[in-house]
């Protein structure tokens, strides 16, 4: 799990919208494997990516130029189509889309209020998150199969 205490905007850094989005957010588990070993990696630094030159929170969209797209190209559709991707497989996967959104800590379902809102049941919020972290392993484990076969 990961904690949102601040928000970043460039370098801006500043309160979170509403004092409910200061909460913890749930990863599954390949994803804070990978999460672990990059803080052991890179030490205990006050954000989850630094840039290397200031040292300061990393701008993920100079990231996304740089990293993402020369390895994607037209199929990167920003930050916001990975969140749709996200909650359209969450949705496939059979997860009621109240649940789906509020893991996304994206607003409800019928979209109004524009405040993200927080899970009812910790326990729904898990269910779900190991629905995807199911899948995950699955495909990951299918495409090594395939690779070493080749």
């Amino acid at each position: 799990m990961m904690f949102v205490r601040r928000a970043v905007w460039r370098t801006a850094v500043d309160q979170t919208k509403t004092p409910e989005s200061k909460a913890v957010v749930p990863v599954i588990s390949p994803l804070q494997k990978m999460l672990d070993a990059h803080r052991k990696q890179n030490g205990d630094n006050t954000w989850i990516f630094a840039g290397e030159k200031k040292g300061f929170a990393l701008n993920l969209d100079n990231l996304a130029r740089r990293e993402i797209m020369p390895l994607v190209g037209k199929r990167w559709h920003g930050w916001y189509g990975w969140r749709r991707g996200l909650a359209t497989i969450l949705l496939d996967l059979g997860v009621d889309p109240e649940i789906a959104s509020k893991i996304l800590r994206h607003a409800d379902s019928v979209v109004p209020r524009r405040h993200y809102i927080m899970l009812e049941s910790r326990k729904q919020g898990r269910k779900a998150m190991r629905k995807l972290e199911s899948l995950v392993t699955k495909t990951v484990k299918t495409r090594k199969k395939k690779s070493n076969a080749l």
